[in-house]
């Protein structure tokens, strides 16, 4: 056996608590996205449609489609603009949980590598503290990537 109770306990125990602060934040982004929404359909009735005109062909009736538009392009701006924040709050938070997720399994990983040099002939050593360099040298690796993608994701 690689891993000690002890060890095998506390991975599972920082991974559930990853999994649980990911499904918080699940929650929460899907009541922004609700609230959103719902604001979105009650500024919609606030402001309605016009009437069409209903007179025979004349300016107001061929610029209607245009100016109604113009009017509530505003409104869909700001949708669209906490529409995105929205996304990015979703995308930072599973950046976020992936990286945490990563370090729990290097962690366990550097753990068993460290369990199984003490008992290996030194051969055997030298070939485990080279997958051990490449591992920490991979999470740190991806540790900078997934910094870069929050960095580039605005709130």
């Amino acid at each position: 056996m690689l891993l000690s109770a002890h060890e095998i306990a506390q991975g599972r125990e920082r991974t559930l608590h990853n999994l649980f602060t990911l499904s918080a934040t699940g929650v929460r982004i899907a009541q922004q996205w609700t609230a959103l929404l719902a604001a979105a359909g009650r500024d919609s009735f606030r402001h309605g449609i016009p009437p069409f005109p209903q007179s025979g062909f004349d300016l107001a009736a061929a610029q209607w489609p245009m100016s109604w538009w113009l009017d509530n392009l505003a409104r869909a701006g700001q949708l669209l603009d906490q529409g995105l924040t929205v996304c990015g709050d979703a995308q930072k938070a599973l950046i976020h949980s992936a990286d945490q997720q990563l370090r729990i399994i290097d962690s366990l990983a550097i753990s068993a590598i460290n369990r199984a040099s003490r008992s290996s002939p030194w051969e055997a050593e030298v070939a485990l503290q080279a997958m051990k360099s490449s591992l920490q040298a991979a999470e740190q690796a991806v540790h900078e990537i997934s910094q870069a993608a929050l960095d580039t994701v605005q709130s």
